[in-house]
């Protein structure tokens, strides 16, 4: 893969975090008795862009449900004792938000994506032929009802 300039991506200030998280996660994190465990939750993130994206999409849903962030915190705390530096961290993180995927056509969806080399094109259509060709896509008769299938399992993967 050529790229034009390698850009170094520091990890963000506590404030500069906090504000991302809070936009990800939205109105959840109003609950006083949530917002401790966001705090907690963030932490985990060390800073990075893309882990607190991910993860705040994850945490939004669980919205105001206490028992489900405190969880969800556990299990991004059990990672703590495997001290991996760099994408290794990231790539061990959003196991959290693979295992909070409701379903098994999620799951291979997002696994799928996954094969793509980083910053390649991915034309959405050929992607759902390969998925209704892979089987992941279920209830599809047609190549339509594959392609609507599609459009709203990549539409929960990405929000």
């Amino acid at each position: 893969m050529e790229v034009d300039e390698i850009v170094d991506v520091e990890p963000l200030s506590l404030t500069d975090a906090w504000k991302m998280f809070k936009e990800k996660v939205g109105h959840p994190i109003s609950n006083p008795l949530i917002e401790p465990i966001a705090w907690c939750v963030l932490e985990e993130c060390h800073g990075l862009p893309l882990l607190i994206d991910k993860v705040a999409r994850t945490f939004r849903e669980k919205d105001k449900n206490v028992s489900r962030w405190e969880d969800g915190l556990r299990c991004l705390q059990r990672w703590d004792s495997i001290k991996i530096e760099g994408i290794d961290e990231v790539l061990e993180r959003l196991e959290i938000c693979y295992e909070d995927l409701k379903d098994g056509e999620q799951k291979v969806c997002f696994l799928y994506g996954a094969l793509y080399p980083e910053e390649s094109e991915i034309y959405v259509n050929y992607l759902f032929e390969c998925w209704r060709a892979e089987g992941f896509i279920n209830h599809a008769n047609n190549f339509k009802q594959a392609r609507n299938r599609g459009h709203t399992v990549l539409n929960k993967l990405i929000k």
